[in-house]
Protein backbone atom coordinates (compact mmCIF):
# COMPACT_ATOMS: atom_id res chain seq x y z
CA UNK A 1 0.00 0.00 0.00
CA UNK A 2 1.22 3.49 -0.79
CA UNK A 3 1.43 6.04 1.86
CA UNK A 4 -0.72 8.55 0.39
CA UNK A 5 -3.32 5.14 -0.02
CA UNK A 6 -2.40 4.07 4.01
CA UNK A 7 -3.17 8.34 4.76
CA UNK A 8 -6.20 8.94 3.34
CA UNK A 9 -7.43 5.41 4.38
CA UNK A 10 -6.75 6.46 7.90
CA UNK A 11 -8.75 9.90 7.77
CA UNK A 12 -11.98 7.06 7.17
CA UNK A 13 -11.30 5.41 10.67
CA UNK A 14 -10.82 8.54 12.35
CA UNK A 15 -13.82 10.65 10.55
CA UNK A 16 -12.09 13.43 10.00
CA UNK A 17 -12.59 15.84 6.82
CA UNK A 18 -9.98 15.73 4.09
CA UNK A 19 -10.17 19.95 4.10
CA UNK A 20 -12.41 22.02 6.26
CA UNK A 21 -15.21 22.70 3.68
CA UNK A 22 -15.91 19.18 4.00
CA UNK A 23 -17.00 19.33 7.42
CA UNK A 24 -18.76 22.55 6.67
CA UNK A 25 -21.19 19.94 3.75
CA UNK A 26 -20.77 17.06 6.28
CA UNK A 27 -18.92 15.47 3.35
CA UNK A 28 -17.50 12.50 4.64
CA UNK A 29 -14.94 10.13 2.86
CA UNK A 30 -16.38 6.58 3.42
CA UNK A 31 -14.00 4.45 1.22
CA UNK A 32 -10.85 4.55 -0.51
CA UNK A 33 -8.62 2.31 -3.16
CA UNK A 34 -6.19 2.71 -6.11
CA UNK A 35 -8.07 5.11 -8.46
CA UNK A 36 -11.78 4.44 -6.66
CA UNK A 37 -13.01 6.89 -3.73
CA UNK A 38 -16.72 6.99 -1.92
CA UNK A 39 -17.92 10.20 -0.53
CA UNK A 40 -21.29 10.75 0.98
CA UNK A 41 -23.28 13.82 2.27
CA UNK A 42 -26.30 13.93 4.46
CA UNK A 43 -29.61 13.74 1.87
CA UNK A 44 -31.60 16.86 3.34
CA UNK A 45 -28.20 19.28 1.83
CA UNK A 46 -30.19 19.63 -0.76
CA UNK A 47 -33.59 20.54 0.23
CA UNK A 48 -31.97 22.99 2.87
CA UNK A 49 -30.32 24.94 -0.08
CA UNK A 50 -30.73 28.34 -0.84
CA UNK A 51 -31.86 27.13 -4.93
CA UNK A 52 -33.45 23.20 -4.65
CA UNK A 53 -33.14 23.64 -8.51
CA UNK A 54 -29.35 23.43 -8.29
CA UNK A 55 -26.82 20.56 -7.97
CA UNK A 56 -25.42 23.09 -4.95
CA UNK A 57 -23.92 20.83 -2.48
CA UNK A 58 -23.59 18.03 -4.81
CA UNK A 59 -20.35 19.72 -6.71
CA UNK A 60 -18.60 19.87 -3.01
CA UNK A 61 -19.65 16.07 -2.75
CA UNK A 62 -18.32 15.08 -6.38
CA UNK A 63 -15.12 17.40 -6.00
CA UNK A 64 -13.92 15.78 -3.28
CA UNK A 65 -14.66 12.17 -4.63
CA UNK A 66 -13.62 12.59 -7.96
CA UNK A 67 -10.29 14.20 -6.38
CA UNK A 68 -9.69 11.75 -4.21
CA UNK A 69 -10.12 9.27 -7.04
CA UNK A 70 -7.14 10.76 -8.53
CA UNK A 71 -5.13 11.91 -5.62
CA UNK A 72 -5.37 8.10 -4.41
CA UNK A 73 -2.79 7.32 -7.37
CA UNK A 74 0.06 9.76 -6.97
CA UNK A 75 3.25 9.92 -5.02
CA UNK A 76 3.41 11.35 -1.86
CA UNK A 77 5.34 14.53 -3.03
CA UNK A 78 1.93 15.09 -5.42
CA UNK A 79 -1.22 16.93 -5.41
CA UNK A 80 -3.97 18.45 -7.84
CA UNK A 81 -5.95 20.93 -8.71
CA UNK A 82 -9.08 21.36 -10.45
CA UNK A 83 -9.06 22.18 -14.09
CA UNK A 84 -12.48 21.42 -15.22
CA UNK A 85 -15.66 19.65 -13.44
CA UNK A 86 -18.75 19.34 -15.04
CA UNK A 87 -22.21 18.30 -13.85
CA UNK A 88 -25.05 16.37 -15.66
CA UNK A 89 -28.17 16.67 -13.13
CA UNK A 90 -30.52 13.66 -14.14
CA UNK A 91 -32.95 13.85 -11.02
CA UNK A 92 -36.26 16.37 -10.94
CA UNK A 93 -36.75 15.41 -7.13
CA UNK A 94 -34.39 15.45 -4.32
CA UNK A 95 -34.36 12.75 -1.40
CA UNK A 96 -36.08 14.00 1.88
CA UNK A 97 -33.94 11.62 3.83
CA UNK A 98 -30.36 9.19 4.13
CA UNK A 99 -27.77 10.16 2.52
CA UNK A 100 -26.28 10.30 -1.16
CA UNK A 101 -23.30 8.75 -1.96
CA UNK A 102 -20.83 9.32 -4.83
CA UNK A 103 -18.60 6.80 -6.52
CA UNK A 104 -15.29 8.56 -8.22
CA UNK A 105 -13.45 6.25 -10.47
CA UNK A 106 -9.83 7.24 -12.06
CA UNK A 107 -10.12 7.45 -16.00
CA UNK A 108 -6.47 8.16 -16.67
CA UNK A 109 -3.69 9.80 -14.65
CA UNK A 110 -0.20 10.56 -16.17
CA UNK A 111 2.86 12.75 -14.57
CA UNK A 112 1.03 15.90 -15.44
CA UNK A 113 -3.06 15.24 -15.36
CA UNK A 114 -5.97 13.14 -14.16
CA UNK A 115 -9.24 12.39 -15.33
CA UNK A 116 -12.17 10.69 -13.82
CA UNK A 117 -16.04 10.73 -13.32
CA UNK A 118 -18.24 9.37 -10.87
CA UNK A 119 -22.37 8.68 -10.06
CA UNK A 120 -23.97 10.14 -7.01
CA UNK A 121 -26.73 8.09 -6.04
CA UNK A 122 -29.26 8.27 -3.26
CA UNK A 123 -29.73 5.73 -0.28
CA UNK A 124 -32.54 3.74 -2.47
CA UNK A 125 -29.55 3.53 -5.03
CA UNK A 126 -31.17 6.38 -7.45
CA UNK A 127 -29.06 8.38 -9.67
CA UNK A 128 -29.22 11.68 -8.98
CA UNK A 129 -26.48 13.21 -11.22
CA UNK A 130 -22.85 12.51 -12.79
CA UNK A 131 -19.71 14.26 -12.81
CA UNK A 132 -16.36 13.93 -14.66
CA UNK A 133 -13.56 15.92 -13.70
CA UNK A 134 -9.86 16.79 -15.29
CA UNK A 135 -7.15 18.07 -12.74
CA UNK A 136 -3.87 18.50 -13.06
CA UNK A 137 -0.96 17.21 -11.09
CA UNK A 138 1.13 19.86 -9.03
CA UNK A 139 3.89 19.36 -6.63
CA UNK A 140 1.85 19.03 -3.51
CA UNK A 141 3.75 20.20 0.29
CA UNK A 142 4.02 16.94 2.91
CA UNK A 143 1.67 18.45 5.09
CA UNK A 144 -0.85 18.43 2.47
CA UNK A 145 -3.15 16.30 4.43
CA UNK A 146 -2.72 19.00 8.35
CA UNK A 147 -3.50 22.37 6.63
CA UNK A 148 -5.90 23.87 9.41
CA UNK A 149 -8.09 26.62 8.07
CA UNK A 150 -7.05 30.90 8.77
CA UNK A 151 -9.23 33.17 10.16
CA UNK A 152 -9.85 36.65 8.03
CA UNK A 153 -7.14 39.04 9.91
CA UNK A 154 -10.21 41.51 10.05
CA UNK A 155 -12.01 39.15 11.87
CA UNK A 156 -14.70 39.09 9.22
CA UNK A 157 -14.82 35.44 8.56
CA UNK A 158 -18.23 34.17 7.38
CA UNK A 159 -17.64 30.57 9.65
CA UNK A 160 -17.84 28.52 6.85
CA UNK A 161 -21.21 30.05 5.21
CA UNK A 162 -21.13 31.35 1.72
CA UNK A 163 -22.32 35.03 1.69
CA UNK A 164 -23.87 35.03 -1.46
CA UNK A 165 -25.90 38.58 -3.14
CA UNK A 166 -27.13 37.77 -6.51
CA UNK A 167 -29.02 40.71 -8.87
CA UNK A 168 -31.21 38.80 -11.38
CA UNK A 169 -32.10 41.03 -14.38
CA UNK A 170 -34.07 39.80 -17.19
CA UNK A 171 -31.28 37.75 -18.84
CA UNK A 172 -28.21 38.56 -16.46
CA UNK A 173 -27.21 37.79 -13.35
CA UNK A 174 -24.53 39.32 -10.93
CA UNK A 175 -23.37 38.03 -8.28
CA UNK A 176 -21.03 39.17 -4.79
CA UNK A 177 -19.61 36.35 -2.81
CA UNK A 178 -17.53 36.56 0.76
CA UNK A 179 -15.71 33.64 0.94
CA UNK A 180 -15.28 31.96 4.56
CA UNK A 181 -11.69 30.42 6.06
CA UNK A 182 -13.63 26.97 6.26
CA UNK A 183 -14.47 27.01 2.55
CA UNK A 184 -11.14 25.68 1.69
CA UNK A 185 -9.43 22.74 0.31
CA UNK A 186 -6.50 21.22 1.53
CA UNK A 187 -3.85 23.37 -0.18
CA UNK A 188 -5.69 26.58 1.04
CA UNK A 189 -7.90 27.81 -1.69
CA UNK A 190 -11.44 27.72 -1.60
CA UNK A 191 -12.67 24.86 -2.75
CA UNK A 192 -13.70 23.40 -6.49
CA UNK A 193 -16.91 22.67 -5.36
CA UNK A 194 -17.65 25.89 -3.60
CA UNK A 195 -17.48 27.66 -7.30
CA UNK A 196 -19.00 24.78 -8.88
CA UNK A 197 -21.68 25.83 -6.58
CA UNK A 198 -21.57 29.33 -6.78
CA UNK A 199 -21.89 29.05 -10.50
CA UNK A 200 -24.57 26.97 -10.96
CA UNK A 201 -26.64 29.14 -8.43
CA UNK A 202 -26.01 31.98 -11.13
CA UNK A 203 -26.54 30.21 -14.59
CA UNK A 204 -30.04 28.63 -12.70
CA UNK A 205 -32.44 32.05 -12.86
CA UNK A 206 -31.09 32.31 -16.85
CA UNK A 207 -31.86 28.40 -18.08
CA UNK A 208 -35.11 27.89 -15.27
CA UNK A 209 -38.21 30.08 -13.89
CA UNK A 210 -39.99 28.93 -10.69
CA UNK A 211 -43.33 27.43 -11.40
CA UNK A 212 -46.91 29.39 -11.19
CA UNK A 213 -47.07 28.18 -7.49
CA UNK A 214 -43.40 29.55 -6.73
CA UNK A 215 -42.34 26.02 -6.54
CA UNK A 216 -38.38 25.60 -7.47
CA UNK A 217 -38.06 21.50 -8.25
CA UNK A 218 -34.85 20.19 -8.96
CA UNK A 219 -34.02 21.12 -12.94
CA UNK A 220 -32.42 18.52 -15.36
CA UNK A 221 -29.69 20.22 -16.35
CA UNK A 222 -25.73 20.41 -17.21
CA UNK A 223 -23.23 23.03 -15.84
CA UNK A 224 -19.65 23.08 -17.16
CA UNK A 225 -16.67 24.35 -15.21
CA UNK A 226 -13.03 25.63 -15.79
CA UNK A 227 -10.77 26.38 -13.43
CA UNK A 228 -8.23 29.23 -14.40
CA UNK A 229 -6.88 30.35 -11.02
CA UNK A 230 -7.49 29.44 -7.38
CA UNK A 231 -9.74 31.76 -5.28
CA UNK A 232 -8.74 32.72 -1.73
CA UNK A 233 -10.54 32.50 1.67
CA UNK A 234 -11.41 35.42 3.33
CA UNK A 235 -12.23 37.08 -0.34
CA UNK A 236 -14.93 39.16 -2.13
CA UNK A 237 -15.58 37.74 -5.30
CA UNK A 238 -17.73 38.84 -8.19
CA UNK A 239 -19.18 37.19 -11.26
CA UNK A 240 -21.51 37.89 -14.10
CA UNK A 241 -23.79 35.46 -16.15
CA UNK A 242 -26.26 36.33 -19.07
CA UNK A 243 -28.37 34.22 -20.98
CA UNK A 244 -26.77 32.94 -24.52
CA UNK A 245 -30.03 31.28 -25.70
CA UNK A 246 -33.56 31.93 -24.04
CA UNK A 247 -35.58 29.58 -26.07
CA UNK A 248 -39.07 28.14 -25.02
CA UNK A 249 -37.65 24.52 -24.10
CA UNK A 250 -33.89 24.74 -24.32
CA UNK A 251 -31.62 27.28 -22.58
CA UNK A 252 -28.39 27.91 -22.56
CA UNK A 253 -26.14 30.65 -20.43
CA UNK A 254 -22.54 30.92 -19.53
CA UNK A 255 -20.86 32.89 -16.67
CA UNK A 256 -17.93 34.71 -15.03
CA UNK A 257 -16.41 34.73 -11.79
CA UNK A 258 -13.51 37.28 -11.25
CA UNK A 259 -10.80 37.48 -8.22
CA UNK A 260 -10.55 40.27 -5.82
CA UNK A 261 -8.05 41.88 -8.15
CA UNK A 262 -10.89 41.88 -11.47
CA UNK A 263 -8.72 38.75 -12.78
CA UNK A 264 -11.06 35.39 -14.26
CA UNK A 265 -11.40 32.68 -11.90
CA UNK A 266 -13.83 30.52 -13.39
CA UNK A 267 -15.60 30.49 -16.89
CA UNK A 268 -18.83 28.03 -17.64
CA UNK A 269 -21.78 27.18 -19.73
CA UNK A 270 -24.59 25.95 -19.04
CA UNK A 271 -27.59 24.15 -20.72
CA UNK A 272 -31.66 23.11 -19.57
CA UNK A 273 -34.17 21.37 -21.47
CA UNK A 274 -36.93 22.24 -19.20
CA UNK A 275 -40.56 20.90 -19.45
CA UNK A 276 -42.69 23.33 -21.86
CA UNK A 277 -44.88 25.55 -19.77
CA UNK A 278 -48.87 25.82 -20.12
Amino acid sequence: MSVRLDRLRSLIDREIPIAPVHDVFQVRLVGVGAGRAVARMPARSLTEQADTRCGGPLWVLADCALGVSISSTLPEDRGITTLRLAMHQVASWWPGSGWVTCVGTVDDVDAEDGTSRGEVRDSEDRLLATFDTRCAVIPAPEHWLHRTPEPAPDGSDSDGQLDVELTVEAAAVSMRARTGSRLGNARGAVQGGVMGLLVDRMLMPLLDQPDAAGERTPLRHDVEVHYLRGAGMNADLTGTAEQVHGGRRLRTARAEILDPRGRPAITATGLAYPAASG
